[in-house]
């Protein structure tokens, strides 16, 4: 299982983006939803949701319920490949990285190899939504790569949140909801995972 999978769901042309998959994949772990209930967590229209959903359920990742659509054994395995990668989705409460109203963060076990500065993380994150985005690398403190700065306020949150280890990567995105800055945040996630 790898987040490249998921390649084959994206439709550009229907409005919807591998973070839109992977988004409505974590919602529906959660139990069954509907086209409603998917159209207000991922923030697309009816004809969206339901090319998604349509395709995610020929690749065997999704199946109906009388509830809406759940989860398929392949869809159940997406999400323990996804909690064995990452922490979160989290909301994070104020912090000095933040640049929004909302935080998002998502730690992604051993993504500090693959984060260099943190630049084009932060890009992806931005192009899916965010007003802004950090990424922070963990060694002996967490800090943000191209600054070398320790995070003070924020280190006890993360750690009270994540967990981190050494060698991990935490993505932080803002925006005005939450909805958005956890997009930003997946979309920075996934660029790592990709």
């Amino acid at each position: 299982m790898t987040i490249r999978e998921l390649d084959r769901v994206v439709d550009l042309r229907a409005g919807f983006t591998k973070v839109h998959v992977v988004a409505a994949l974590l919602a529906l772990e959660n139990g069954p939803l509907g086209r409603a209930g998917l159209m207000g967590e991922l923030g697309l229209n009816e004809a969206s949701v339901k090319t998604m959903t349509r395709r995610l359920g020929k690749l065997g990742y999704v199946q109906p319920s009388t509830k809406g659509q759940v989860l398929s054994k392949r869809g159940i395995g997406f999400a323990r490949y996804w909690k064995r990668k990452c922490d979160g989705p989290l909301e994070i409460k104020g912090h000095e990285l933040s640049t929004g109203k909302v935080d998002c963060g998502i730690l992604v076990r051993g993504g500090k190899k693959r984060v260099g500065n943190g630049q084009e993380i932060r890009d992806e994150a931005i192009k899916s939504g965010a007003a802004g985005a950090s990424v922070a690398v963990v060694g002996d403190i967490i800090s943000v790569p191209f600054c070398k700065i320790k995070i003070k306020s924020f280190e006890g949150e993360a750690k009270r949140l994540f967990r981190p280890e050494r060698g991990d990567a935490l993505i932080i995105a803002s925006a005005g909801e939450y909805r958005i800055a956890k997009g930003g945040a997946l979309a920075g996630a996934i660029s790592i995972l990709d």
